[in-house]
This record gives C-alpha cells, structure tokens and sequence, in this order.
C-alpha cells in the first residue's frame, strides 16, 4: 500500500501523457513484488510445530484414558479450538513475514511480532503439555482453557509491542524460561490445579524479588499467576494482596494488557468476595481504559464477563444485562463461551420467555460443546429448572431438575458442590408440587453438604435454609420454620450486610414464617423492612410480591 500511494504521487504529473501504459507498469511491478515476497515468507504459514496429527491422537487418548463419561465430546470440541488458535497464530506469523518483504514494516516491528507470536506458542504448548497429562479436573475445564489462549491478533499491533519492555540479548535465555514456567502456570489455573501453578512460578518471584531476573512484564505475569492461584486456593486476602501489587507495577511499567489482568481479578475479589460493588466497578472501568486502542479481545471478554456478575450480585440487572450483552456480540459465532453469557443476560428480571430462549440457545451450544454429561452442561439445566420453579413452571422444572440431578450425582459425586443448587431448586419445584416431604429432605441435603464442604457460617447455606423454612411451615412445623429462616438472615447479614437482595429475601422468608407461627407484630416488622429493601435496591417487583398487613 505504502508503494501504491508512493508511486501514484511520483508518477500523477505524467498520467496526462502516458495514461494506460504507466498504469501497466505499475501493475506489472508490484506483481513482481509481491510473487517475491510470497516466495520469500514461504513456509511462514506452519501451524505451531506441536500441533501434528501425533499430538491430536494423543490428546484423545489422554481424554479418554481418564474415564469420565464426557471426555469424548470435551476432547472434540477442545481440539477444535485449539486448531482454530493454530491456524489463527500460523496466518498472523505469515502476515509479519509478507509486511516486512513488502516493505510496509521495519526489520525491528517484523522482530518485535516474532517475539510476540513465538511468547504465544509457548503458552500453547504449555497449554498442551497440561492437556497431554489430563485428569478429571482438566477435562472438566479444557473447553474453556482452550479458549482462554490469548489472541494472536495481538501481535499485530506495533506501536503497542514497541512500547514495551524488550528482552536484552543477555537475558534472552533467562526471561524464556521464566515465561515458560508462567505458561505452565496459567495452563495449571486454566485445570483448576492452583497448588501446582503455585508452585511452578516460586522460582520466578523469588528471582523477580532477588533481582536476578529484571523484566517488568515476565515479574508482573508471574504476580498475576500467583494470584490467580491464590483465587482458586480461597486464599482470597493473599490473591487482593497479590492483585493490588502487580496492578502498581503494571502501572509503573506500561503495562496495560496486565494492568487490565489485574484489574479483572480485582473486580471479582472486590465485587463477588468482599461485595464492595463500588470499588469493582471502579476497577472495571480502569481496565477497559488500559484497553483503548488496543487489540485484546479474550481479556476484554474476561472484563466484561466479571463486570456484569459484579452488576448482577449489587441487583442492577439491567446494567449487567447490557454488559453481557455486549460480550455475547463480541464472542465469536461459535464459541463456547457464548453458553455462560447467554444465561446471564435476562434470566434474572421475570422475563421469563426471553429467559427460556436464552437456555435454549445455551443448551445448544453446550450440547454440541461439551456433551449431555459434561458438568457445565448439567448446571446449565439445573439453573434452567431454577428458574422455572421459582417462576411458576414447576411442573416444567420438576424432570429437569431430577434428570440434572441423577447426572451430577454419577459424574461428581453425591456430595460435590454443583449438587447443592440442584437440590434447593428441586426442594422449591417440589413444594409448589404439593410435595412438601421431599422439598424438605432435599433441602436438608443441600444444607448437610454445604456445611460438609464450606463450614457452618457460609453465606451458600442462605438458599438452603429458606427452602427448608419454607417445606416446613407447609408441613406445620413453623417453630422449625422460624428458626432456619432467622439463622438464614442472619448469615445474609453477616456475609452481605444489611442492604442486599440476599438479605431482603430472607427478611421476607423470616417475616413470612413468624406470620404463620401467630407473631403478627414481629412478622409486620420484618416483612416492612424487606419490602423497603427491595424498593431501595430498585426490585420493584420483589417489593410488590411482599405483602404487609
């Protein structure tokens, strides 16, 4: 393009004169040019040179030899996203050597792309490696492993790559390896194996704090590691801490791809862990700014997606429905990610049929993604029988919900954590059945496994206790009734504070049963309070719901 626009300039005082035949020649030359280069970036098209038809048979295998039931469809569909990114990386590895020969790119942009993009294999093949040596767990979360690689996209700006921290040729060797145990690392979060990602990055802190290793980006993606690692550990005061540090040194370095990495961590430890709404958001809006003017569409996507569980958690469900939307458009068409943001988009407001069609079209998504058995699949159906129940399709709800059930118990176990949603929403579908008996069983067993797996003052025993408080005043019951709905409000309290939804739902509970036990001014009391919650959090529509006398 530079050429054309060059030449056009240099030869338009001669166009009068020569007309057609300028114009030939031009045509001709840069046909010369361009069969050159082509020639010149031959072979620069390669696919990663780990991605062969061996790795794929093996990758299968390693699915396969572990045994659980959906690893054929997992394998599948993760292969083909990783042959996606291969082919994806081998097109912008040709069109660094094409605009280099062509004269449109610098020796030093075409070696700044070439960094990038072999950073980038790297991380692949750590992906790979972790892929290759699969266990439950990494089966479970390989689908969205694969698309949580970043895009090759990015290696095509730069202005962006000039403006960060090059590697001196010394330290070239030292700075790879550290890399390589990073990608290994990320590639141990993405398998939800945070004890081993840890561990692989140690020696990288420890040389980033010694000052042995002096390189801004690998030390801040190391912090970023360790962080996310403490995440999934539950070690959520070490992940703040950790979060807060690299997002300093990202600032102090440039660095605004991991400043916005930091960001996103913090808008989820802030937001969904401390509930400090405010301060999410703030950080929300600090990363998308990081990201102007720059390619980096799977980390916008992380953004978007921990911003709008944030906006959904404080109640603005319109808010959050708008940002979920905006990531469901910038998805790709076939991406498996597309399953979650669908079901976060309206699914919370009462609207019920645009709720059902986003299901539907999840479903589909998660079907052909996934499997029928695949965990992820399973809590998309138990979230749809949810919301039937609670919205008066229990009898829709009711086969749903046992179907998910019967899954999860033969994939995960009676006692994993997924089971618990499953047993509250069958335990509220049953009750509005008429069968109060097993609504009050299963919601005793979502209440045991809760306190079995997170203690006895965890805020995810809240649903459990309402649904059993409400099985126990249909059974007459209502000391028992009472006494589970107050224990929920307050655990609601102490977790969420006084001027949450979770809160304001179970005042109401709490007010509702204390009516059926004859404490009419206590009820009144807490049935007012709940009622001015949901009107001050703007739920109108819980608010109209809740009756006083």
């Amino acid at each position: 393009t530079a050429l054309e626009v060059a030449l056009a300039r240099t030869l338009a005082g001669h166009a009068r004169t020569i007309g057609g035949i300028t114009i030939v020649g031009i045509a001709l030359t840069a046909g010369v040019v361009f069969g050159q280069s082509e020639r010149a970036c031959e072979g620069s098209d390669a696919l990663p040179v780990r991605w062969t038809e061996a790795t794929r048979s093996a990758l299968s295998g390693a699915f396969e030899n572990t045994g659980v039931p959906y690893a054929t469809s997992s394998g599948r569909t993760t292969e083909a996203v990783l042959d996606r990114w291969a082919t994806q990386w081998a097109t912008a590895r040709q069109d660094a050597c094409l605009d280099h020969e062509r004269g449109v790119q610098s020796a030093q942009g075409l070696d700044l792309r070439t960094q990038c993009l072999d950073t980038q294999r790297g991380r692949f093949d750590a992906q790979l490696d972790v892929f290759l040596e699969a266990d439950g767990e990494v089966v479970n979360n390989a689908v969205a492993a694969a698309a949580a690689l970043p895009s090759p996209e990015v290696c095509s700006d730069v202005e962006a790559l000039r403006t960060a921290h090059p590697v001196p040729p010394e330290a070239r060797e030292a700075v790879a390896a550290a890399q390589h145990a990073i990608a290994r690392g990320r590639a141990e979060i993405e398998a939800r194996r945070p004890a081993l990602a840890a561990e692989v990055v140690a020696p990288v802190l420890e040389a980033c704090r010694s000052a042995q290793l002096q390189h801004p980006p690998t030390c801040v993606e190391a912090s970023l590691v360790a962080a996310d690692a403490a995440s999934f550990a539950g070690e959520h005061k070490a992940a703040l801490a950790r979060l807060r540090a690299a997002a300093v040194e990202a600032q102090r370095a440039r660095l605004p791809e991991s400043f916005a990495r930091a960001a996103a961590g913090l808008i989820w430890e802030r937001g969904e862990l401390d509930l400090a709404f405010d301060d999410a958001l703030t950080w929300a809006a600090m990363g998308h700014a990081s990201l102007e003017g720059r390619s980096a569409p799977v980390l916008r996507s992380t953004l978007l997606n921990n911003e709008g569980s944030v906006l959904s958690t404080a109640g603005r469900w319109d808010e959050a429905a708008a940002v979920h939307q905006t990531r469901l458009e910038e998805l790709e068409a076939d991406s498996p990610l597309r399953m979650q943001t669908l079901t976060n988009i309206d699914n919370q407001r009462g609207r019920l049929e645009a709720a059902e069609q986003a299901y539907r079209q999840a479903l589909e998504i998660g079907l052909s993604s996934y499997g029928a058995t695949h965990p992820r699949v399973l809590v998309l159906r138990s979230n749809r029988g949810g919301m039937r129940a609670k919205n008066g399709r229990a009898a829709d709800a009711l086969p749903e919900l046992t179907e998910a059930l019967e899954g999860q118990r033969a994939v995960l176990g009676p006692n994993h954590p997924n089971v618990v949603a499953t047993l509250s929403n069958l335990a509220i579908a049953q009750l509005a059945l008429g069968q109060a008996e097993a609504s009050l069983r299963n919601a005793k067993e979502a209440t045991r496994i809760v306190r079995a797996q997170y203690g006895t003052d965890s805020a995810k025993e809240v649903e459990c206790l309402l649904a059993e408080s409400d099985a126990l005043l249909t059974l007459k019951r209502t000391e028992d009734g009472v006494r589970a709905s107050a224990r929920a409000t307050k655990l609601a309290r102490a977790v969420y504070g006084e001027e949450h939804l979770t809160t304001a739902y179970a005042l109401r509970s709490w007010g509702a049963a204390l009516r059926v036990h004859g404490q009419t001014d206590a009820a009144t009391e807490k049935l007012r309070a709940a009622k001015a919650l949901f009107t001050k959090l703007g739920v109108t529509l819980e608010a109209d719901k809740t009756e006083v006398e």
